[in-house]
């Protein structure tokens, strides 16, 4: 399933919204050298006004389009009933 673009802003900066994704990293290592797992980050991908992709903590992400999108969702949603 492709995502939907979406306009956002995060840090203050218009952006374009394209998705999140599950950073992994090793946690340890235990007590044998081993790592002792894998920590997941989650973190969202934004495209900046100039083209710059980057990623963003998902708290950062501020939609501009939700009025647009819920008031589509209410919509749909009423449809199928």
């Amino acid at each position: 399933m492709l995502s939907e673009i979406r306009p956002c802003i995060v840090g203050g900066n218009k952006a374009l919204f394209h998705g999140f994704v599950s950073i992994e990293r090793p946690v340890g290592p235990d007590w044998k050298g081993a790592p002792a797992g894998i920590l997941k980050i989650p973190a969202a991908i934004v495209e900046t006004i100039d083209g710059q992709v980057e990623l963003a903590h998902p708290t950062a992400v501020r939609f501009t389009d939700s009025d647009e999108m819920f008031a589509r969702y209410r919509k749909d949603v009423h449809n199928d009933v």
